[in-house]
């Protein structure tokens, strides 16, 4: 329909909700739903990691961001600000919807519109007019037209000679050409990206580019934060699970992130699932004498018990990794068994979501969209700074997820995915858990960053704490007061 290419491959696909759950891992071993256990599973003791108990570098410190003065990061204010967390939009997913019902005609409706919304604005911010032709058709003289970057091979890698651009129904029928690229001196594209073209397609038959625009212009956000001298300094901790080594569900990284947080007593703790990994070889194996949301709900009431003494604010970021939960992306916020008493201290959201704590807008997602997108794009020439240039895109194409075909691990509903997976504005803080290396940046005056993992094998992982400081006279812009770590377990 529409000129889309549906992939078969095992490496990358559109995923269906279906397919998901007749592939998904969490059904190996067990009977009956995901979310029960087999009755006649034996229990299975979990011994302490030898590796992660007997580690020597914990505490360290791996990478810093910031220029302001060193900190013992023990929060001097910890019940001055009321940390009022809401949802920033206005789309919010708050609860489960009904998937599985997405028809391909009305998918590629949800894929035009993208082409032709967001190929608007990357018109108007790179001063490409307003006139759009197609690009189907014979034409010697420079036109500008809009599309999706897409690969020759739906089982295939994009490279610089299998870039093709599909155009959007009403100019282009939703037909593909493909992209000559060898008179554009530098580019950095990836299946699925929206790009404005100008070129030529002298033989009808191939579109010569002179010039590709990626960037749709994403604005900061324009009231300001409530980060003020009285109250002081904001302190953020920012962990993505797994929350448990590998060889056991213990959950010792978290019980130690515990024994932090009553030390350091931060503001606010964001904790993107998965809590039960589903990728986890004992949720794998079925060796669990619970089922899998009980398991969860253990998980919350422990860091509920753990933590009620103090102020700190829980966010919980949903995952579609989480053994209990549903594989679809959007990820609708868990649902949770706490105590009446806890609830006022946690904030369940889904995945992506977009939060304001005190005024400081941030981007939350539990998928690892950097780590897909740096298996799919090409570049030219080869940037130093490739970690800038993949957050770069989530921001030009402004999507928590703008990588299509997605994937493999990633079911996503298109009609959802347009309602809430878009960036309406550009976040301070956007936070993007990957497997790839911990890290902060700095881009277009707000930070970008990755955590990193809680746990990694049967070895402890990292996370990150922030710190933002009330504005100054010198320090005028966000990305000035802040000042980050990324720390070891």
């Amino acid at each position: 329909m529409y000129g889309l290419a549906t992939p078969t491959n095992s490496k990358r696909g559109l995923s269906s909700p279906d397919d998901a759950m007749v592939r998904n891992k969490r059904l190996t071993g067990l009977q009956g739903s995901p979310s029960t256990s087999s009755a006649n599973v034996v229990k299975v003791e979990t011994p302490t990691s030898v590796k992660f108990s007997s580690r020597t570098n914990r505490g360290d410190t791996l990478i810093t961001f910031g220029h302001l003065k060193s900190s013992n990061w023990i929060t001097d204010n910890p019940t001055l600000y009321s940390c009022s967390i809401k949802s920033e939009g206005d789309e919010v997913l708050r609860k489960p919807y009904r998937y599985m019902y997405e028809s391909l005609r009305d998918k590629a409706g949800v894929l035009d519109e993208i082409i032709c919304r967001l190929g608007q604005d990357i018109l108007a911010h790179n001063d490409m007019g307003q006139e759009v032709q197609s690009f189907v058709q014979v034409c010697h003289d420079e036109i500008v037209t809009l599309g999706r970057i897409c690969c020759d091979e739906p089982e295939g890698r994009l490279n610089p000679q299998s870039v093709k651009l599909q155009g959007n129904v009403e100019l282009s029928g939703g037909r593909m050409v493909p992209l000559d690229l060898g008179q554009v001196r530098e580019f950095s594209l990836f299946p699925g990206q929206i790009v404005a073209v100008q070129g030529i397609n002298p033989s009808g038959q191939k579109l010569v580019a002179k010039r590709i625009a990626t960037d749709a212009g994403l604005q900061m956000p324009t009231k300001s934060d409530r980060i003020n001298a009285n109250s002081g300094p904001l302190d953020i901790i920012v962990v993505s699970g797994p929350f448990t080594t590998k060889d056991n569900l213990d959950n010792e990284p978290l019980k130690e992130l515990i024994k932090y947080m009553r030390t350091h007593k931060p503001h606010v703790a964001i904790l993107h699932g998965p809590f039960l990994d589903i990728k986890h070889q004992m949720v794998e194996n079925g060796d669990l004498d619970v089922a899998f949301h009980e398991k969860f709900n253990e998980i919350m009431l422990q860091l509920a018990s753990e933590t009620a003494d103090l102020p700190t604010r829980m966010v919980i970021v949903a995952s579609s990794r989480e053994a209990h939960h549903h594989v679809i992306y959007p990820t609708p916020p868990y649902v949770n068994g706490l105590r009446p008493e806890d609830r006022e201290r946690f904030q369940f959201v889904s995945d992506p979501s977009l939060v304001s704590i005190e005024g400081v807008v941030i981007g939350l997602t539990s998928s690892d969209i950097m780590f897909h997108l740096g298996r799919e794009e090409t570049v030219m020439p080869n940037s130093k700074d490739r970690i800038r240039r993949m957050a770069s895109h989530l921001l030009q194409q402004r999507s928590f997820y703008p990588l299509y075909p997605p994937n493999v691990e990633m079911s996503i509903d298109f009609d959802k995915y347009e309602q809430y997976a878009t960036l309406s504005v550009q976040p301070h803080i956007l936070i993007v858990p990957s497997d790839l290396a911990h890290f902060f940046k700095s881009i277009n005056d707000g930070l970008v960053m990755n955590p990193g993992r809680l746990a990694k094998g049967e070895q402890g992982g990292v996370f990150a704490r922030l710190r933002i400081h009330p504005p100054s006279n010198d320090q005028a812009n966000f990305i000035q007061r802040v000042q980050g770590e990324i720390v070891r377990i």
